[in-house]
């Protein structure tokens, strides 16, 4: 059984974990971004939260790329990610850039989110400098933070991609179970 995660710290607290269970698990600090299309096919692979970090589409294509590569024809692809949130989009407060003219909701307190898309962005309180990624928006400096996509949307991208949907459910269709199409 293998598991990544970009974070180190995650990392140390998996491994202490299965150690404490017996589990032999191998665990590598990657980016799914990164992950090779070579490599084990798994009977099962997981995402656990980690679909939502993935911003940008040509990195989902990647991620998913290399998921369909590494799973075994009848696997199960799981997912479980954050969604767009209706008690946090904002209909009526629109923010239009001038520069695209892409019409983004006010999204939570101090965000926005590109309804077409789902990406969700956080204004940010430094310099754009410190941030790679940092886009202004209406004068304003936000950084792309979360892709949250409508359940019809998430099932989707991940048929385009490649994947037989066989079930989304949850309290937000945050759950997802695919196998290779």
């Amino acid at each position: 059984m293998d598991a990544i995660d970009i974070i180190r710290a995650a990392i140390e607290i998996a491994r202490e974990v299965a150690a404490e269970r017996q589990l032999d698990i191998n665990y590598q600090v990657q980016d799914v971004c990164d992950l090779s299309p070579r490599g084990d096919q798994y009977d099962l692979i997981v995402d656990s939260y980690c679909l939502q970090g993935i911003v940008f589409d040509e990195e989902r294509a990647r991620v998913f790329a290399a998921v369909r590569a590494r799973l075994r024809p009848g696997g199960y692809y799981l997912v479980s990610t954050a969604m767009f949130d209706e008690k946090r989009f904002r209909q009526d407060e629109t923010v239009t850039d001038a520069q695209t003219g892409i019409v983004y909701h006010r999204y939570g307190d101090k965000g926005l989110i590109d309804a077409d898309t789902g990406i969700a962005y956080v204004e940010l309180d430094e310099s754009p400098d410190l941030y790679e990624g940092a886009t202004e928006i209406a004068g304003v400096w936000y950084l792309p933070s979360r892709r949250h996509l409508q359940p019809p949307a998430l099932k989707a991208e991940l048929e385009r991609a490649g994947f037989a949907v066989l079930y989304q459910g949850g309290d937000y269709d945050e759950n997802v179970i695919c196998t290779l199409a």
